[in-house]
């Protein structure tokens, strides 16, 4: 079954690493319950409660598991999904990474604080060429937030000393 490497795992590509809890998994929608049920299958602990999340403009639906660590089942019955989803590059050749582009726009909807140091770090790293791919992804699933991402490329170009 497909799918992606989001979150704080996925971040290293972009930028230096750095610790997280747990994993977070993209998968196509109508591939959710089977991805659930391997991971039971597998022994993860299925949590109670699906995950929440609050005012996303990704559709965002999700579950959270556990084996030691945390891993987040997410989807979205929006059809950006798709495109994320055949947008994955290898990390190592074994560890499918969502492009840069739909992890900005996932980082940029979550708005937690440590998502807003990964969007400067990870965008302060990014080519010019990456970053007009985030812009165009950005405007098309989040145009509101296209000022704001600015201010990101720009804080991050600063941190890594290539501010002009």
């Amino acid at each position: 079954m497909p799918y992606a490497v989001i979150g704080g795992v996925a971040t290293r590509m972009y930028m230096p690493e750095r610790t997280t809890a747990g994993i977070d998994l993209l998968v196509e929608p109508e591939n959710i319950d089977r991805a659930i049920a391997q991971l039971v299958g597998s022994g993860h602990e299925l949590k109670p409660q699906p995950l929440a999340f609050m005012d996303t403009r990704l559709g965002l639906i999700g579950q959270r598991l556990a084996l030691g660590r945390p891993v987040d089942v997410l989807s979205s019955h929006q059809s950006w999904v798709y495109d994320a989803m055949a947008s994955v590059r290898w990390e190592n050749d074994t560890l499918p990474i969502v492009d840069l582009p739909y992890l900005i726009a996932l980082k940029l909807d979550a708005s937690r604080s440590v998502d807003q140091g990964d969007l400067s770090r990870m965008l302060g790293f990014a080519s010019a060429h990456d970053l007009d791919r985030v812009r165009a992804v950005v405007s098309r699933l989040l145009p509101a937030d296209a000022d704001d991402l600015e201010q990101y490329m720009l804080l991050g170009k600063h941190e890594v000393g290539e501010a002009n």
